[in-house]
């Protein structure tokens, strides 16, 4: 799953994070030297749908996917069956959204332009 949203908050080594901001409180006495694992992992454990989407978001669907087996693997007396069914549920519905605005894309951009490869049909 490709999609790079036009208005990412993406964040690349070194850079602070959206996640380390307080209003998440995922991120407690030193939000600057925080590393981007434990962010991603402190907001699956936190379990809310905007903290998980942010997180896919900032850091890419796959990065948080890797983050949550890692976390589950390593610290599975963190991860309660009921946690892991909530995390799950909210990382299945990011990515129903996901293929939904590739979809919708695509099919702004055919409208737009016309089929977006030689040969394509126009829908």
């Amino acid at each position: 799953m490709g999609y790079e949203p036009p208005f990412s908050t993406a964040v690349g080594d070194g850079a602070r994070s959206p996640l380390a901001h307080p209003r998440w409180g995922i991120a407690w006495s030193n939000t600057d030297g925080i590393s981007h694992t434990a962010l991603i992992q402190n907001a699956l454990l936190k379990c809310t749908f905007a903290l998980t989407l942010e997180a896919c978001v900032v850091y890419g669907y796959e990065r948080v996917l890797e983050e949550w087996a890692s976390l589950q693997e390593s610290q599975p007396q963190d991860v309660s069956p009921r946690l892991a069914e909530w995390v799950d549920g909210q990382l299945v519905n990011i990515a129903k959204g996901i293929v939904l605005a590739e979809e919708d894309l695509r099919r702004a951009q055919a409208e737009r332009h016309g089929p977006p490869y030689p040969g394509e049909a126009k829908c």
